[in-house]
């Protein structure tokens, strides 16, 4: 499936045609043209062997197409899921998943690796009938930005602590920071850990 969409910042410039193709499954993806001819894959995976739910796992950027192009960055993400205790629709799902890790590759000049984590509340149990399951509020209790390293992240940079006043509360009550070294350098990136800013 192909669809197309027109922007135009009415300064003369444009209008500029940006394309979205679409590939269903196995493996559903969708590919972005940017009026430059610059292709960004987006791709979507099940993160539990048994569900249906697709989730974005890969971000692929490339100069040019990617069919002939060069590939600059790739941006993977991992998730924390957990099976739905009941079907839906007669499939199954997942009853919550959140990311957890972000590792940005940048295939040019030299294959620089970071990567960006973050480890969510402790959760909750519920009854259905007599079964017991596990869930989580959804709420971020830990970010951590490493540098870049030469095929695999390099250390640790900063360690961000959220704490809460009560585990339903949406609202930090505190933050606390831990840098394991120069944080400037994170502010020059512009992104954390060089997670894809997007996601964040």
């Amino acid at each position: 499936m192909a669809t197309t969409r027109i922007t135009d910042p009415k300064d003369g410039s444009g209008p500029f045609a940006w394309s979205y193709n679409s590939a269903g499954a196995p493996g559903y993806s969708t590919t972005v043209t940017d009026p430059e001819g610059n292709d960004t894959r987006h791709i979507f995976s099940s993160i539990q062997p048994t569900a249906e739910s697709q989730f974005e796992t890969q971000v692929l950027s490339y100069q040019g197409s990617v069919a002939g192009g060069t590939l600059l960055k790739t941006v993977k993400t991992d998730y924390q899921s957990q099976l739905a205790p009941v079907q839906v629709g007669g499939a199954n799902v997942v009853s919550y998943a959140v990311p957890i890790r972000w590792t940005t590759t940048w295939a040019e000049p030299d294959n620089r690796v970071t990567k960006h984590e973050r480890d969510w509340d402790y959760g909750f149990t519920y009854q259905i009938g007599s079964n017991i399951y596990d869930s989580i509020f959804a709420q971020p209790i830990a970010d951590r930005d490493y540098d870049y390293g030469q095929g695999a992240p390099g250390p640790l940079l900063r360690t961000v602590a959220h704490s809460y006043m009560n585990p339903t509360q949406r609202l930090p009550e505190r933050q606390s920071a831990r840098s394991g070294a120069l944080p400037h350098r994170l502010r020059q990136r512009g992104q954390p850990g060089g997670a894809n800013p997007e996601r964040l």
